[in-house]
């Protein structure tokens, strides 16, 4: 079986996903077991913005798979048809999009910084690499790869780690709070 392995966010330089692109690229005739998707949308004006050039490969891309732009509710149930979730962010404050994808059972691969480590136990629920590193990314997914026997086991280590420590009814209305403001 395939291991599909999910970007879900904004299409920001900030997130990683010019790693991502590249260590999908590495990987994609070497790994035959593992799919990259991206789904996120593209905001071409905004000066955080991956490039036009890097939005058209990944749109293009035979070895990675882009599904547009999710809104929540379709993010939420997309998740279910993936297997590890990815975020290799340059830095996060509490990452809403993890903590989801732990809740619905996922293994992690997570940037090293502040937000994203106090999601993923290195090893437990996921592995940690180091941020704005394609060489340490492609180790992660790798060691992912090696893994297929233990995501199940990771994944449930993820919904238990999110449920003991992320309280989301908190974390939703600090957030709409902050919107409104």
């Amino acid at each position: 079986d395939e291991i599909k392995i999910l970007f879900a966010g904004s299409l920001f330089n900030n997130k990683g996903v010019n790693e991502f692109y590249n260590a999908a690229k590495l990987l994609s005739n070497n790994l035959e077991n593992i799919s990259f998707h991206i789904a996120g949308r593209y905001y071409p004006s905004n000066s955080q913005s991956i490039t036009h050039r890097l939005f058209q490969k990944i749109k293009n891309s035979d070895f990675i798979t882009f599904h547009g732009a999710w809104n929540k509710n379709e993010f939420l149930e997309n998740l279910k048809r993936f297997e590890v979730f990815i975020l290799p962010s340059y830095g996060e404050g509490l990452p809403l999009s993890v903590i989801e994808a732990m809740l619905s059972g996922m293994p992690i691969l997570a940037s090293d910084v502040a937000g994203c480590k106090s999601c993923v136990k290195n090893c437990n629920n996921g592995f940690l690499f180091k941020p704005r590193s394609t060489s340490e990314l492609v180790d992660a997914i790798k060691k992912i790869s090696k893994n297929r026997n233990s995501l199940y086991g990771m994944g449930l280590s993820s919904r238990e780690i999110a449920t003991k420590k992320f309280n989301l009814d908190l974390i939703y209305s600090q957030y709409i709070s902050f919107l409104k403001n």
